[in-house]
């Protein structure tokens, strides 16, 4: 699935649609094997399956986090990573720096935030990272767990 992420020749990163699959395989496996597990996935009105297929698994809350400043938040945390900078990660995603990398990140993001499911059919708690967590971290944990 990396197809050469950790080696100097990342050939291609896979299609959007099988890396998807593969994500919810590992969730819906992690589950049946008994292992408890939180897994970060913004859910696409287009892509109803994804949810059936969580909730089908086991017992799922839904956390939606927001911020109010999230294009230049994702702009530091790109320039602070040093997998995102590596040459063959750039070759892979067709960017030739870090910065031409984020860019093209932001816009999928604007496309992500018209796409993203906001109403669930399951308990779910909003939380603002804008400056710290809103509610707390015990807060969400409990939520969490419950």
């Amino acid at each position: 699935m990396t197809a050469g992420a950790w080696r100097d020749t990342l050939e291609q990163l896979p299609a959007s649609d099988t890396a998807v699959d593969a994500f919810l395989d590992i969730v819906e496996f992690s589950v049946r094997c008994g292992v408890s597990c939180i897994a970060e996935y913004v859910f696409r009105a287009h892509r109803p399956g994804d949810l059936e297929r969580v909730r089908a698994a086991g017992d799922a809350v839904v956390i939606i986090t927001h911020c109010s400043d999230p294009r230049p938040r994702l702009i530091e945390r790109n320039t602070a990573d040093r997998v995102i900078a590596q040459p063959a990660v750039l070759r892979a995603v067709g960017a030739s720096s870090v910065a031409e990398h984020s860019a093209a990140m932001v816009g999928r993001m604007r496309a992500v935030e018209l796409e993203m499911m906001t109403r669930f059919p399951l308990p779910t708690l909003t939380v603002d990272t804008t400056d710290q967590y809103n509610p707390s971290l015990d807060t969400i944990l409990e939520f969490a767990v419950r």
